[in-house]
């Protein structure tokens, strides 16, 4: 912690214990070097004032501390949102402490002892690394927030997952490109991040980060490209429409300080437009490339001047000239003279037009033109103008073809389609003629009457766009074969001619192999579609039926030998259910034999499955099929010359059932533990031998009928029981009863309701367990605990803590000089005498408990103290007697000692004992002044008063091993009165 200017000022430190000496001596180490402020208190309660009203920035605190200790100050603080550097400083060493200390959120566990200069030391070194770490943490978060507003913000969507693939970033521009908001994604794993991109869970591009270049190869990313450790690919993802979204993606590892990878980040970018952008590029080119250079029609360029600047390749072969030879001529040298008069003459039209603002269009010549070797030829001309991007016309387009053939075979083709035509009509199928883009060229005669339009209404348009449709069929066998090149044929139904029908495309082409024409034939199949739908529709609800039946179904074919006899059978089909119960796949079962599936020797069953198919009458029977180890009934029945069919049911778990029941009967009857049956009303209706020797029966007639309550001793756990029942259904814990004999027994009882199949109550059903020896084990076992718990809390808390206080305070008399050294002697003599006092309490202590209780008479326990100290009045009975620790005894020593130390003015004690509702009272009476009523409880905490302070702590402890009760109950000023109470039970009348 430092000040706005340069000076650093101490840290402020808040240090808590009950041990006034041991906080003096702490703040005199913890102050000595400057750097660190102390501010002390003496608990928790007051600890959690002072941090309300100053700051600290940091708290040493002792762990074991009356009202809340260190622990609980610690949860307290954590629990409010309070994060400061806490310490724990105690005697405490225990490992379970250790453990919720450092759980609860301690920063450091310290243990006090040992010389004090070095462990207080150490006290300094951990508040000032605790508080340098938590300005660290602090300054990393703060760090952790800027970075992420960073990558929030980005414009590229990004997201990143840690080591376990759970996503941990999701910024807004993903949000946008997914519609997935942070809040929807964040904290999702099992590749739920690829689910906007694929429309399925799989690992993408940041699962492969860590991945070998091998094993990138293998990845759905083709190429993926390694620059160090960031890997970059491409993706396209399918849109609507037969469209795709292409993205870049770039992922790299997440590091922490230390270079390890803890997860892996992602940024994608959309760059759909960009490679459309170089698609259309290299389109165009291919287009450039197949016009100019693969094509047979040759292109050439004019300019205004009618020169030619580009001639195709192609010229050679139309014209028989090198591209340079034609690019040299003019247009004289080309064209006999009168198509040159006609190109001529069109091409002034149409540039005076050009110039009168009127675009020129399409203009298609057919031209007589001069080759090489001074033949003609007919070459059909389509002309274009091209244009500058202001629409100026800069030249000439012109695309040439030979159409000489064509013009010669005029004649010839109009006999040829007459011919055609009449074949055409005659064809009761629909016959089209279309080009590969699906337009009509003509249908015949069948056609046009099927689809009910003229010629006029349907030549020119495409096929699709004839019955209604904004684009081809899905399933078109004139676009299959276009691209097989090949005959298709496809076979649909076509709701808007309401006919089923088998569609056959066969593709033309030109003399270069590519597709001019397609000639498709249209034949009506609706009759027989629907026949054999049927057909379909039957055969499917037959094995629907057959493969959905619960009981494992199949059919078989005999095996018979050469001289007639069946030998064995091979299975044909089997359903869903025959592979689910025996356990056999399909794929292994059909066409294989009995002993190939079973790996048996004999075909099971085969003479019953004989007969059947002999005699033709099913059968039924129940087995045990020792190969699978399970219980069946099966039927078989005939269907064919052959054939057989069986379904079977798997009635193992019922056969099971049967045994498993009658094997808890005896495991009933056998069982240890205590059981009992009864009806609604809580009457007993079956009790097994356990339950009947618990209570000292021996026949069960005894307790038949008996309502079960009234075993029990108190009536309030009787109507616990029957109240959680009707509640919960069911009750579990501990009652107590008496024997057939009158002894008490204490059991574990567990009961709950049993119902019927629909889930009606019909009965109620206890078990139990006798754990009256356990119980008393218990007592005596929690009676030496509880003492093993004092004397650690005194040897290594009060103890250790005082001997600190000695070792501290001669330290700094070493260290100091004057009068300072009397006060530090004074200190450590007060030490020394409070730690003598606490051994002697752990000498009386040791003995606590160690014997077993036993019955002693009361006025017994007066005479040893009746020592004449103090006159004893007594009103008592010689037969009264209580159960109680022999050392009950040392309770009225105390009583008679804490009289003499503390009843100033004291005269006499008198001594009664009184019934109170069974239980007896003995109480003690002084004339001396009395307890304030502010101490009449803390008189009985362990330290208080003048003296050692565990006088009447000790005598608590002592009757409380026996249930007995001792309090203060007398009026100030009148005298103290104490008031031993026993429990019923535990006091009797000899």
């Amino acid at each position: 912690m430092t000040s706005t200017g340069s000076e650093a000022q101490p840290l402020s430190v808040l240090y808590v214990d009950d041990e006034p000496a041991l906080l003096d001596i702490g703040q005199l180490f913890l102050e000595r070097t400057g750097d660190i402020a102390v501010t002390t208190t003496g608990g928790a309660e007051e600890g959690l004032r002072l941090i309300a009203d100053h700051r600290f920035d940091a708290i040493v605190s002792d762990y074991q501390m009356p009202g809340m200790n260190g622990i609980a100050f610690l949860k307290h603080l954590r629990q409010s949102g309070n994060t400061i550097p806490f310490i724990i400083f105690t005697g405490k060493g225990r490992e379970d402490v250790v453990i919720e200390a450092l759980n609860s959120g301690a920063d450091f566990y310290l243990q006090k002892g040992g010389d004090p200069k070095s462990q207080f030391a150490e006290l300094i070194n951990m508040i000032h690394a605790a508080v340098a770490h938590k300005n660290a943490e602090k300054f990393a978060k703060e760090t952790e927030k800027r970075l992420y507003d960073i990558i929030q913000f980005l414009p590229d969507p990004t997201f990143a997952i840690d080591s376990n693939g759970i996503v941990i970033i999701w910024n807004q521009a993903i949000e946008e490109m997914t519609g997935i908001s942070a809040k929807e994604m964040i904290g999702k794993g099992n590749y739920e991040y690829s689910l906007p991109f694929y429309g399925e869970r799989r690992p993408i591009l940041i699962d492969l980060v860590s991945k070998s270049d091998e094993e990138l190869l293998q990845s759905k990313y083709a190429p993926v490209r390694r620059e160090g450790d960031v890997l970059i690919a491409e993706t396209s993802l399918p849109r609507p429409l037969g469209r795709y979204t292409v993205l870049a993606c770039r992922a790299s590892p997440l590091y922490t300080e230390s270079g390890d990878v803890v997860g892996a980040i992602e940024t994608i970018r959309d760059i759909t437009e960009q490679k459309e952008a170089e698609k259309a590029v290299q389109k165009s080119e291919r287009l450039y490339r197949l016009i100019t250079e693969n094509m047979t029609e040759t292109i050439s360029i004019l300019d205004l001047s009618l020169r030619f600047t580009y001639v195709s390749p192609s010229v050679e072969s139309l014209r028989g000239l090198t591209v340079q030879e034609a690019m040299n001529q003019s247009l004289d040298s080309v064209l006999v003279p009168e198509s040159l008069a006609i190109a001529m003459r069109t091409f002034q039209e149409e540039l005076e037009r050009e110039a009168a603002g009127e675009p020129v269009g399409v203009v298609s010549l057919d031209l007589e033109t001069y080759r090489k070797d001074g033949s003609t030829i007919w070459i059909n001309n389509t002309i274009t103008v091209l244009r500058d991007s202001g629409g100026t016309a800069t030249a000439i387009l012109i695309v040439s073809r030979d159409v000489t053939e064509r013009r010669r075979a005029g004649l010839e083709g109009k006999m040829t389609k007459r011919l055609l035509e009449a074949m055409l009509d005659g064809i009761p199928d629909i016959v089209g003629l279309q080009l590969p883009d699906h337009t009509i060229l003509r249908y015949n005669k069948t056609g046009y009457e099927m689809l009910g339009l003229k010629p006029e209404e349907i030549d020119g348009r495409r096929c699709y766009e004839i019955i209604g449709r904004s684009s081809p069929c899905e399933l078109c066998a004139t676009s299959q074969a276009v691209g097989s090149k090949k005959q298709e044929t496809v076979e649909r139904y076509i709701p808007e001619l309401g006919m089923f029908m088998e569609c056959t495309s066969n593709p033309v082409p030109d003399e270069n192999g590519e597709i001019e024409l397609v000639i498709e034939v249209l034949h009506d199949i609706t009759e027989r579609k629907e026949a054999e739908d049927a057909l379909l529709e039957s055969q499917q609800k037959f094995k629907s039926l057959f493969m959905n039946m619960i009981e494992g179904s199949a059919l078989h074919e005999l095996i018979y030998s050469e001289d007639g006899r069946p030998i064995d059978y091979r299975i044909i089909e089997i359903n869903a259910a025959f592979e689910r119960v025996l356990g056999v796949r399909w794929k292994d079962a059909i066409g294989k034999t009995s002993r190939e599936i079973y790996n048996v020797n004999d075909p099971p069953y085969l003479e019953e499955y004989a007969g059947v198919v002999q005699s033709g009458e099913p059968v039924v029977f129940e087995t045990y099929f020792q190969p699978m180890k399970k219980h069946f009934i099966i039927s078989a029945y005939k269907t064919d010359e052959k054939r057989f069919a069986t379904i079977f049911e798997d009635i193992t778990e019922q056969k099971l059932a049967v045994e498993e029941l009658l094997l808890k009967d005896a495991s009933i009857d056998a069982s240890l533990n205590g059981l009992a049956i009864t009806d609604l009303s809580g009457d007993i209706t079956y009790a097994n031998p356990a339950f009947l020797s618990m209570w000292g029966v021996s026949d069960i007639n005894e307790v038949l009928g008996e309502s079960i309550p009234s075993l029990w001793t108190a009536e309030a756990i009787g109507r616990e029981i029957a109240d959680s029942i009707q509640k919960n259904g069911s009750w579990s814990g501990e009652v107590q009863g008496t024997r057939k004999d009158g002894s008490e027994i204490i059991l574990e009882l567990a009961t709950s309701l049993v119902r019927d199949p629909s889930g009606a109550p019909i009965a109620m059903m206890g078990s139990c367990i006798d754990i009256t020896d356990r119980k008393k084990e218990e007592k005596a076992l929690q009676s030496a605990n509880k003492k093993l718990q004092i004397l650690s809390s005194v040897t290594r808390h009060d103890i250790l803590n005082k001997i600190m206080v000695i070792d501290g305070y001669i330290w700094l008399k070493r260290e100091k000089e004057g009068d300072q050294q009397d006060m530090y002697l004074a200190d450590i003599e007060k030490a020394v005498k409070s730690i003598e006092r606490q051994i002697e309490f752990t000498r009386q202590y040791e003995n606590l408990g160690m014997q077993a209780p036993v019955w002693i008479p009361v006025r017994d326990l007066i005479e040893p103290i009746d020592d004449g100290r103090l006159p004893i009045i007594r009103h008592l009975s010689d037969e009264t007697t209580v159960f109680a620790d022999p050392m009950i005894e040392r309770v009225f020593e105390n009583l008679m000692e804490n009289t003499l130390r503390h009843a100033e003015g004291a005269s006499r004690v008198e001594i009664r004992c009184e019934e109170r509702d069974g239980q007896l009272a003995i109480i003690w009476e002084d004339d001396g002044p009395g307890v304030p009523d502010e101490q009449k409880e803390r008189i009985f905490e362990r330290g208080f008063g003048k003296h050692t302070g565990f006088g009447l702590f000790l005598s608590r402890e002592i009757l409380a091993i026996t249930g007995i009760t001792i309090a203060e109950t007398g009026e100030y000023g009148e005298g103290a009165r104490f008031e031993i109470l026993v429990p019923e039970g535990a006091w009797r009348e000899r």
